[in-house]
């Protein structure tokens, strides 16, 4: 029976257990013996072990493994632990969309033909070189969108409080949100303006400068988060009422 030994001596997992339910997932009598080491010796019977560990395999290093790699990139980043998480967690979502199994178990197959030792951080090094580079590409990307949204949180709280301390110079405006994506703002003296674009940025500038002492959204773009409503909802903070 075809023997293999699985290594790691970069990450702490509990590789036996990963790897056994992995090879359970793909229904092939094995078994697996633990060494001193921390190693796993792997034994599989039948006539289709090798294409059977390739499969297991190509699973544990693209998705259990994936969690730890990506872990690794983002702790190496300089943001908070909170900041982190946000990452991985984007990371993640975006990294298991563009998976590519198919091409890593194909790749296993023919690796494991010339070799029975296999250690898991060296062969994700060496070949699996265009994953890594698309999970780095994943985790940066997610570093990139954590920072603007907590850039756009800090200038939320920063016009949140400028409005609060400027006096009202319009007593109540309307805002009306079009599912087309336009809008229509009319002022307590029905005077109505007529958005076609309803850019949230020139939206809430313009509802700055105009101060009102009472600010009415009523949003029927049917979706259920609005940009343009939340950000109205954070900046006009006990001025405003919202109708969905």
């Amino acid at each position: 029976m075809p023997s293999w030994t699985l290594s790691t001596n970069e990450y702490d997992i509990q590789l036996k257990s990963l790897l056994s339910r992995r090879l359970s997932q793909v229904g092939v009598p094995f078994v697996l013996d633990e060494k001193e080491d921390k190693s796993i010796a792997v034994t599989i019977r039948g006539l289709k072990a090798q294409e059977s560990l390739s499969e297991a395999l190509s699973k544990l290093l693209c998705r259990d493994m994936q969690y730890f790699v990506l872990a690794k990139m983002a702790d190496a980043m300089p943001l908070s632990i909170g900041e982190k998480e946000e990452v991985l967690t984007d990371a993640l979502q975006t990294a298991r969309a563009r998976e590519e199994i198919v091409a890593v178990q194909a790749d296993l197959k023919e690796y494991l033909t010339d070799t029975r030792q296999i250690c898991l951080e060296g062969y994700i090094r060496f070949r699996m070189q265009d994953c890594l580079l698309v999970w780095q590409m994943c985790v940066e990307q997610a570093a990139t969108e954590v920072l603007l949204r907590k850039e756009y949180s800090e200038l939320m709280e920063v016009l949140s409080a400028f409005v609060g301390t400027r006096p009202p110079r319009i007593l109540e405006i309307q805002l009306c949100i079009h599912a087309d994506g336009s809008c229509t703002l009319t002022d307590d003296s029905l005077v109505r303006i007529e958005y076609v674009d309803c850019c949230p940025d020139g939206i809430v500038s313009l509802l700055v400068n105009m101060a009102p002492q009472r600010l009415v959204v009523y949003d029927l773009s049917g979706k259920r988060e609005n940009r343009l409503t939340e950000t109205l909802a954070h900046v006009f903070s006990g001025r405003v009422k919202i109708y969905r």
